[in-house]
């Protein structure tokens, strides 16, 4: 299906117009909370890339990004990605990352970044395993808390993550790793986790999180709120002892089946920072 998709610059204030639509359709955003058309079309009239991927026609996707500097070299930083739902699981979101990529390659950069959510698991699944990303910075509370939609109220910590076009593949032997911290079940049928361990000495790691932790909040805003704290713990903890986080994995065993891991790797060149 997602050969019918066509992804291209946006043209005009319509189309632009189009994207703040989409916002409060993909993330139940409050007006003020939108990124407005009129700093898109100044982003994009000043040589930021503003993507858009239609169906029959329709804006059914959009990406956008700015330049930035990270640690002295020139990057896109990718401020937004969205897919309505109505056309999700169609491979858009893909497409968009790579039209990203594409546009940093034709105009000579060689890395993009952006941030995410890290008990957003599906995000997680994506960046760090589909793509093929890494992260060795953490971000505590980088919005304030969430103003509206599902989120509203929660903590909005993100991790840093960023593409270098030229990497090698990531290994994939996280299953080896030593996990630093391990699922419960509650009397509510969610998941609960042990308190991270942050003295476990191995050359990589596994902390897991939950798959779906908007389920959990539906029904336990306490449970989330724990969720983020031992998270945030473990993964500052381990970031700023030279760690990197490398990949995502969906265990396998029947323990682990509502949780997914972190896949964190002892590097000698990180440069790890928690804030």
């Amino acid at each position: 299906m997602s050969s019918a998709i066509e992804v291209r610059p946006l043209r005009g204030l319509r189309e632009l117009e189009g994207v703040e639509r989409l916002q409060r359709v993909v993330w139940g955003f409050e007006p003020l909370e939108v990124v407005p058309r009129r700093l898109l079309r100044v982003m994009e009239r000043n040589g930021s890339p503003v993507l858009g991927a239609f169906a029959s026609e329709a804006l059914v996707g959009f990406a956008f990004g700015y330049l930035g500097r990270r640690r002295g070299r020139d990057v896109l930083c990718s401020h937004m990605v969205g897919v309505d739902p109505a056309h999700r699981d169609r491979g858009i979101g893909l497409m968009l990352k790579h039209a990203q990529r594409d546009w940093c390659l034709a105009n000579r950069f060689d890395r993009m970044i952006w941030t995410f959510d890290p008990l957003q698991s599906r995000n997680a699944r994506f960046n760090l395993h589909k793509l093929g990303v890494s992260s060795d910075t953490y971000w505590t509370n980088l919005y304030g808390a969430a103003g509206s939609g599902l989120h509203s109220g929660s903590a909005t910590d993100r991790l840093l993550v960023e593409w270098r076009f030229d990497a090698p593949s990531p290994d994939r032997e996280g299953c080896r790793a030593p996990y630093v911290n391990a699922p419960r079940p509650t009397r509510a049928g969610t998941v609960d986790t042990t308190d991270v361990d942050v003295e476990v000495d191995a050359p990589r790691i596994r902390l897991v999180v939950p798959r779906d932790i908007d389920a959990i909040k539906r029904v336990d805003a306490g449970l989330v709120r724990r969720w983020r704290a031992e998270t945030r713990r473990g993964l500052r903890h381990y970031l700023r002892a030279g760690f990197a986080v490398v990949d995502y994995d969906l265990p396998g065993a029947p323990r682990y089946r509502s949780v997914g891991s972190y896949v964190l790797e002892r590097r000698d060149d990180a440069k790890g920072s928690a804030r």
